[in-house]
């Protein structure tokens, strides 16, 4: 045993000081890479989702929702007409392909920053399926258009708060 550590002492010792600090600089070198790429991932990803959230429009569906309001008043029961389905802009028109093919790589920002990116992206994904919903069925549920009027404005409260964390985020970066 004692002369397989011998062994082993005299080949470290028998290697050049040269080597070892070759060796040392690659692996720091390889690290520094590692960090750098990273960083530049969640800036690129930071990017594009500020992006797409400022290509979602939710003022005009904000505005659909308040022009059926003011054109009838809710009735006696306190419950809001109908949503014209024609005023409502198509759901395609709130994008979520950033978000929904980046999933999976979110994991590489701060918790706080995926936390409100899920919460926000949630919310408008079930508004865009409400969206789709009234604009296609002939009978739209009163239930889904009234979610629709409760939570459109706070989502679009969301979008702007979330496009501000990310910004701040990115500029730290």
């Amino acid at each position: 045993m004692y002369l397989l550590q011998a062994d082993i002492w005299s080949t470290l010792t028998d290697v050049s000081l040269g080597t070892w600090l070759g060796f040392l600089v690659t692996i720091a070198a390889s690290f520094g890479v590692y960090l750098y790429r990273r960083r530049q991932q969640k800036i690129k990803l930071r990017r594009s989702l500020i992006s797409e959230l400022e290509e979602q429009d939710l003022d005009q569906v904000i505005k659909a929702v308040n022009s059926s309001e003011s054109a009838v008043p809710p009735d006696d029961n306190g419950e809001s007409p109908e949503l014209d389905p024609s005023e409502l802009p198509p759901a395609g028109s709130l994008p979520t392909q950033i978000y929904t093919s980046n999933a999976g790589n979110l994991g590489i920002l701060s918790q706080d920053e995926v936390d409100d990116i899920v919460s926000y992206y949630s919310g408008l994904l079930t508004q865009k399926a409400i969206i789709e919903s009234i604009r296609t069925d002939e009978e739209p549920m009163t239930a889904d258009q009234k979610e629709l009027r409760d939570k459109i404005s706070d989502l679009e409260d969301d979008r702007s708060s979330l496009v501000d964390t990310l910004e701040n985020a990115k500029s730290i970066l």
